[in-house]
């Protein structure tokens, strides 16, 4: 199983950031914060995991994408179809969300 928090340290790690970089970024006063996080031994408070995948260089639809134990959305195939509309250039992204809009209520 590929655990969305165990693919975030990696994801952190290949970054080159330390436990105490990510506390140090995320205004928490210990390193072991981060530690706690990542393996599970603490809960994510509102906004904590969103900036963790930013500091990753990734967003939390990525991740959900290529976790088997992030859920964002009723249906797995729903990530994936708003992970492709994230990575369009804007002008694009506007007309698929306007063409899903479209479709909704079919």
């Amino acid at each position: 199983m590929r655990e969305h928090r165990r693919i975030l340290a990696e994801l952190l790690k290949r970054k080159g950031l330390s436990h105490a970089d990510i506390a140090k970024a995320m205004g928490w006063k210990s390193p072991s914060a981060a530690g706690n996080k990542l393996r599970g031994e603490r809960d994510w408070a509102s906004g904590e995991l969103e900036r963790m995948c930013e500091l990753a260089g990734v967003t939390v639809i990525y991740l959900a994408e290529i976790s088997d134990d992030l859920v964002l959305t009723k249906h797995p195939e729903a990530v994936t179809a708003a992970r492709m509309v994230d990575d369009l250039p804007l002008a694009l992204r506007e007309r698929a969300l306007q063409y899903i809009k479209t479709i909704k209520d079919v």
